[in-house]
């Protein structure tokens, strides 16, 4: 067997990293050297220096194509030389078909409208496939969706919509984070026996500082005092992160305990809605500390030794790291599940007993009505991006989106608008009757002392079941699978439609997001 691993750059970021902690997975369990060739665009920012000479099991060669790069409107001849260019690469290196697995990642996101040709053209060279899916072009991405229509446009034969994106034959298999992603999948039309749980590994974490040390520039830098109990954000201010619900659960602290978040965020789409919380959180008193991990604040191994507990109110998650992690940081998690994502881990032995999928509020603490007209507004123009005729796609969709917050009773703080938000948090600052009534409804969100019991149970699971040994046994077995498959005929998922209303569906509708 030989590998070639696929993306689009290796700057820092998720994908990247997943594809280092594959290498150094595969290099634990291998028991025979292995070659594996890493294609990318020219950009490797977070590519670590030295990594080919740690792996003792793996004969590493890295190659920059530049069309490899996020390129939205590729031409014919770009397109041409790309798959002429990886074929001549794939045969000069020694990776011929029936012994090479392509393990590629986020072909069908829309960020080069090539990626997906590519992949039809190496599979009908008859290479064994893994297509490795960490983000969807249909989880509320519009224009990468549009471009991955325009990624299928002259793949013969003909098919409708985005069917090519997804192709499927004996030796094209799938590879996904969660338990949400296998069953849109599965639901798509993709065969079992050719999709693959591939959760990303979880390193140790490699961090050491002094708490009282922290805790002292915690309190120099922002003041917070050192015996204050500190609830910890570790994440860039971006809208999905849901920033509200972390002001809200400051309106719930103790006395002198405070929240914090780490960083801000780096897309200037994302600035405006950020700094509105920011805003909204001086106006109204509340003890947050906002870009604690930000240059001239504290290290991230400093911010999670300060830490008494770890938040989490992120309305969605490609895989929910932050779930395992904690454990390994020795911190607990508190806030909102996302049962989607943390079934698997559940079943893993991963669980958090003080996290709750919603935040139950009151319909009467805010401008409800408002509410109902910018959701089925906000929804239709958002469904209407996709070109879905949304009475077909979604019967009584109207229903089922106000059903989500009905009239006069209790809904989830996360199906709100910032500004719904905004008015809720008003309320709960500015009346303690309904602060305490919060508190009931939801009493997950009380400052209790962590959990040790909790911690060490989740810890002893992750590395049992997300270490590095474990996820190359996972690894190998796949390739073994997708090697073993005999090739065949390749022909677009009937099904592929499906996996755009899944993801565009009422239920999973959240105003927060857009």
């Amino acid at each position: 067997m030989k590998l070639v691993l696929v993306h689009y750059h290796l700057n820092r970021g998720g994908v990247s990293q997943v594809l280092v902690n594959h290498l150094r997975a595969l290099n634990c369990v291998l028991k025979q050297p292995l070659e594996v060739l890493v294609l990318s665009g020219p950009r490797a920012v977070g590519w670590p220096e030295g990594l080919a000479g740690q792996l003792e099991r793996i004969c590493l060669q890295r190659v920059a194509l530049p069309g490899l790069d996020y390129q939205e409107l590729a031409t014919d001849h770009q397109r041409r030389c790309l798959l002429r260019e990886v074929e001549q690469l794939l045969g000069q290196r020694g990776f011929q078909p029936g012994e090479t697995i392509l393990h590629i990642h986020n072909h069908s996101l829309g960020k080069n409208t090539v990626l997906v040709p590519l992949v039809h053209h190496l599979a009908r060279a008859g290479f064994h496939l893994v297509l490795h899916i960490h983000d969807f072009a249909e989880d509320y991405r519009p224009e990468n969706y549009a471009r991955l229509r325009q990624s299928v446009t002259g793949l013969k034969p003909a098919a409708a919509g985005v069917r090519w994106a997804y192709p499927q034959a004996h030796h094209v298999h799938y590879a996904v984070l969660n338990d949400r992603d296998y069953q849109i999948l599965r639901g798509a039309g993709v065969a079992a026996e050719r999709l693959h749980l591939l959760p990303n590994p979880v390193l140790p974490p490699q961090l050491e500082a002094d708490r009282q040390q922290a805790r002292q520039k915690l309190q120099q830098q922002f003041g917070l005092p050192v015996q204050a109990p500190f609830l910890l954000y570790p994440v860039r201010g971006i809208r999905r992160k849901n920033l509200g619900e972390m002001l809200l659960w400051s309106l719930t602290a103790p006395q002198g305990a405070a929240v914090g978040i780490t960083l801000a965020p780096l897309n200037p789409a994302e600035q405006p809605r950020y700094r509105f919380w920011v805003q909204q959180a001086r106006q109204l008193g509340l003890p947050v500390v906002f870009e604690c991990g930000e240059s001239g604040g504290l290290s991230f191994a400093e911010n999670l030794a300060a830490a008494d507990w770890l938040l989490n109110s992120s309305v969605a998650e490609g895989f929910g790291m932050v779930f395992l992690e904690s454990a390994l940081f020795g911190r607990e998690l508190r806030g909102r599940d996302l049962p989607e994502i943390t079934r698997s881990f559940a079943a893993a032995g991963v669980r958090w007993p003080r996290l709750a999928p919603r935040v139950e509020v009151h319909a009467g603490w805010f401008d409800h009505r408002r509410w109902e007209r910018l959701v089925k507004q906000t929804y239709q123009e958002t469904v209407e991006q996709y070109e879905l005729d949304l009475a077909a796609a979604f019967p009584q969709w109207e229903q089922r989106l106000l059903e989500k917050f009905p009239r006069g009773g209790w809904g989830d703080f996360g199906n709100l608008d910032h500004q719904s938000q905004q008015q809720v948090l008003f309320r709960l600052a500015t009346s303690s009757e309904d602060c305490k009534l919060l508190k009931q409804r939801n009493p997950h969100t009380t400052w209790e002392n962590a959990d040790f019991g909790a911690i060490a149970e989740c810890a002893k699971a992750v590395q049992e079941h997300y270490s590095l040994e474990p996820s190359g046994r996972r690894l190998l077995a796949m390739y073994s699978a997708v090697l073993e498959s005999a090739r065949g005929e390749l022909v677009p998922l009937g099904g592929a439609e499906r996996i755009l209303v899944e993801f565009l569906a009422p239920d999973r509708f959240r105003l927060i997001r857009m």
